[in-house]
């Protein structure tokens, strides 16, 4: 892995993305998860075992390691003292638990 540094500008999706919590964002603590905020489409891809280091859906393998790596930290108990945080994994789970739709972004990264 490279030293990198993960920045949300980074994300194919940037310019159109409205999530609150985003794993490329090194302020992803600071930030504030309500029900009513629009999860990442990566996450939620982490969320369905979709997003793999093959099927990277425009990502970098580091910016896929990034996104996993905060899906973890989400199912550690210690992650819900963060403000919003229990939302945002119930969200995460129902997601998790609904049909794929078809994916219009290349698994090419």
């Amino acid at each position: 892995m490279s030293s990198q540094t993960l920045c949300p500008m980074d994300c194919p999706r940037f310019d159109s993305c409205s999530a609150t919590k985003c794993p490329l964002d090194p302020e992803i603590h600071s930030r504030v998860y309500v029900p009513s905020d629009r999860v990442c489409f990566y996450m939620q891809l982490d969320a369905k075992a979709l997003l793999t280091p093959e099927n990277r859906y425009g990502l970098s393998e580091e910016q896929v390691d990034g996104v996993g790596k905060y899906t973890e930290y989400l199912n550690t108990p210690m992650s819900h003292s963060e403000k919003g945080l229990w939302e945002l994994k119930l969200q995460l789970s129902k997601m998790a638990q609904t049909p794929v739709r078809e994916l219009k972004l290349s698994a090419k990264a």
